[in-house]
């Protein structure tokens, strides 16, 4: 007996020889207490009987178990051994886990076993051919034939010669392939031909060895006719489940046939009887249709084209059709398909993308590009032309941002801008032109009735308020004039006379208007305005700009990410000049369109020119407030990427918070064109200008640009480093990666690991530099300059 098993079963025995001994002893010494010696005797048989009870449950009971447990477990039946009571620690313990163990691995192998064989029942029994299970000499052992297969084999019975039950023409080549197959294991195939009702017909067979002497025996029909129904089949289910229309026409227009969807919009009964095409094409489209498109696709194999056709209510659905023909064996065309597609939606995508071009999404007003247009428009009238131009800012508006939130302001400033529309003529033009900032063409108007429009304006403006809950809200409005011949030859110039009035409306103490006077300082102002306005169209005409790039480190891999694309400009004498000294005037005077895509092609032509020499790199490109939604810059965008061969996730477009939040609607059209077409968005100086989160949640950036002013003292500042891990935490939550401008140590860097910042930019990293410096085999995007 074992260690184990002992110490399970003596604890029980070893009071029984004891109790034995002591009742002897007491026998042999104390005669009084014992007075009979049969006693010792009883004593005896008492213990063995004792020893024989612990020995059956402790031992001999736990092998019996185990010993039936056994005979159920090899047993040739479905039964599961009842679970063995294991509460040993002794080698029965051990045996009976271990018999237990084998018991699951033999159910668990029995359900495998069983779903094995009921999938390769199912599979065997979906499959339209005949399947049979054959050994080394061919013998059938199981056979199963689709009810789906139009060919049975005469005499295919289980124990059958399977080669003798083909044609003798092929018995010995089927021979030939099942020895091939138990050979080298390789899946056997070879065709027949049976004659089946006066009619030649293909098939195949083939064998797969299932193991060393079984192997899987397969016949299917390989006619044309059993592939062309199998194709119908398919191309029925198809044409079910596809959402477009689809007919079949005949050559005159007869419709044959029609999917759901063409039953379901064109409103066609399944029980109608003969229909004809143009009773669902609206009668202008008939022609069309009839007379181009049918004949076309029959003579050149295929037609596309736009027409429409007519919903079941009635209705004219535009829609993009094709038109194939079906040609019979002999070349003749009897039935054409007629694949629809309901172009609606994308009409009214369409439409409302070239509503944006000319109008501002959150007021509906025509924006500063079709204002100046119309500007330009009345000004062509030649000596008939004589108005004014009016600029109005809304005065305080910010105020009500920051307090109250920019919804607040949105509703204002759509508020105002219905009252305005009521106050000027039909024939008068009216346009948001940035912001708080609207315009207003008075064409064919005297100084007086300018005058009277204005102080209306301004009084209901001051008058007007709304609700926002606790307090009505208003604000009150400025205003400037310059009249057109005598303050301005073009439509930018009347623009800013407009503005210097503006400027000394708000300086006298708003809620007044202000006409445009030629007095020598400002005379002085406005030319030099007007001159840096010709420097920087110069500039745009001789290709005098340069790009310097700063480098974006990865803080978690320390690696340069990308770089910031920083523009500069030449002037005459060679020196470049920062963007701060010319971008307000191309702003003002409505250049810095053209200077965002000038940035965009070279920008964009460098990533090419890199990735060819084999440095691929990202690049992130500013765009002023002016640009967006400006979707002729999306095209261009697209056009640029298409022509170098660029991957549009390599290139970055900012735009700034404040400008965002300033028209979110708008900055969140144009955000969703520019991932429309795969580039990312990174919002730039963020955390000083979002009152409204749940404004910010709408807009698809990648990237929050952490504001420098929460970075520059950030060693030095408990408070920014909160706000930048409040920031961090804010950008997760919106699954948006941070970037850090004006990192200027190492310190810093630190800081910003430890909050979590992903990116850092500043001179610690890198200063801007320009191209050829950082790439010397950089072809040269525009002119070498000085400085």
């Amino acid at each position: 007996m074992t260690k184990p098993l002992a110490r399970g079963i003596l604890p029980w025995l070893a009071p029984i020889p004891l109790f034995t001994g002591a009742f002897g002893w007491l026998a042999a010494s104390r005669p009084e207490l014992v007075p009979h010696p049969a006693w010792s005797g009883v004593a005896f048989v008492v213990s063995l009987v004792l020893i024989a009870t612990v020995l059956r449950f402790k031992l001999t009971r736990p092998l019996a178990e185990l010993d039936t447990f056994v005979e159920t477990m090899s047993a040739d039946s479905t039964l599961e051994p009842a679970e063995l009571g294991r509460r040993r620690d002794d080698e029965l313990n051990s045996i009976a886990a271990w018999a237990s163990s084998l018991a699951r691995q033999k159910t668990a192998a029995n359900d495998r076993n069983k779903r094995s064989e009921r999938r390769a029942q199912a599979l065997t029994h979906a499959m339209s051919a005949t399947v049979l299970r054959v050994d080394r000499a061919g013998t059938v052992l199981d056979c199963h034939v689709s009810e789906h297969e139009s060919f049975a084999l005469p005499g295919l019975t289980t124990g059958a010669s399977f080669a003798d039950l083909l044609p003798e023409s092929i018995a010995d080549v089927c021979r030939h392939a099942l020895a091939l197959t138990f050979a080298d294991g390789a899946s056997q195939w070879f065709d027949f031909k049976v004659e089946i009702e006066g009619e030649s017909r293909s098939f195949q067979a083939g064998f797969s060895a299932a193991g060393a002497d079984e192997a899987f025996a397969v016949v299917r029909e390989g006619s044309r006719h059993k592939q062309t129904h199998s194709s119908k089949q398919h191309l029925d289910t198809i044409l079910a489940a596809t959402l477009d229309p689809i007919l079949m026409i005949s050559r005159y227009g007869e419709i044959r046939d029609a999917n759901e969807a063409a039953r379901d919009v064109l409103g066609i009964d399944a029980e109608n009887g003969e229909l004809s095409l143009i009773d669902f094409v609206p009668a202008w489209a008939r022609p069309h249709i009839c007379d181009v498109a049918i004949p076309t696709a029959i003579q050149s194999g295929a037609w596309h084209g736009e027409t429409a056709f007519l919903a079941a209510d009635g209705s004219e659905i535009p829609v993009s059709l094709t038109a194939v023909p079906h040609r019979t064996e002999f070349g003749a065309a009897e039935l054409v398909s007629l694949l629809v597609r309901d172009q609606s939606e994308r009409q009214r995508f369409d439409a409302h993308l070239l509503f944006l071009e000319d109008h501002d999404p959150l007021t509906s007003l025509y924006t500063r590009k079709r204002f100046v247009r119309e500007v330009e428009h009345e000004m062509s009238k030649g000596e008939l032309a004589a108005g004014a131009v009016v600029r109005i800012d809304l005065d305080d508006l910010k105020h009500v941002n920051d307090s109250f939130g920019y919804d607040t302001g949105d509703r204002l400033l759509q508020g105002v801008s219905k009252l305005l529309g009521g106050q000027i003529r039909a024939e008068d033009v009216l346009a948001r032109l940035d912001g708080d900032e609207f315009a207003i063409l008075l064409g064919e108007s005297r100084p007086s009735r300018v005058e009277s429009v204005l102080e209306c304006i301004l009084t209901e403006v001051r008058d007007f308020a709304i609700d926002a809950g606790q307090q009505p809200i208003g604000v009150t409005a400025s205003a400037g004039v310059a009249f057109f011949p005598d303050h301005g030859e073009t439509a930018e110039e009347l623009l800013a006379r407009a503005d210097q009035a503006l400027d000394r409306a708000k300086g006298q103490g708003r809620n007044q208007f202000a006409v445009f006077k030629l007095d020598e300082q400002r005379q002085k102002e406005i030319d030099s305005r007007l001159s840096g306005d010709k420097r920087i169209r110069e500039a745009l005409a001789d290709d005098r700009f340069a790009l310097h790039l700063q480098p974006i480190l990865d803080l978690d891999s320390d690696t340069i990410a990308f770089y910031e694309v920083l523009l500069r400009m030449c002037d005459d004498d060679g020196k470049l000049v920062p963007p701060s000294s010319f971008l307000g005037t191309a702003e003002r005077f409505g250049l810095v369109r053209s200077i965002d895509q000038w940035v965009v092609r070279q920008s964009i032509q460098m990533i090419g020119e890199q990735r060819k020499r084999g440095n691929p790199i990202r690049l992130s490109i500013n765009l002023s407030g002016k640009s967006l939604g400006d979707f002729e810059l999306t095209a261009l965008i697209e056009e640029e990427l298409a022509r170098h061969s660029v991957d549009p996730s390599w290139v970055t477009f900012e735009i700034t918070e404040s400008t965002a939040s300033a028209d979110v609607e708008r900055a969140r059209i144009f955000a969703i064109a520019l991932k429309q077409i795969g580039c990312r968005i990174a919002l730039d100086d963020f955390g000083v200008g979002f009152s409204s989160l749940h404004k910010l949640k709408s807009l698809p950036v990648d990237y929050l640009k952490i504001d420098g002013s929460f970075i520059e003292n950030l060693s030095k500042s408990k408070v920014d480093q909160h706000l930048v891990r409040a920031v961090v935490e804010l950008a997760r939550a919106l699954r948006k990666q941070t970037v850090a401008e004006y990192v200027e140590n190492a310190e810093t860097v630190a800081l910003l690991k430890s909050a979590g910042v992903d990116f850092a930019q500043g001179f610690h990293i890198g200063r801007p530099e320009p191209i050829e410096s950082l790439f010397p085999e950089q072809v040269e995007c525009a002119p070498a300059v000085a400085g």
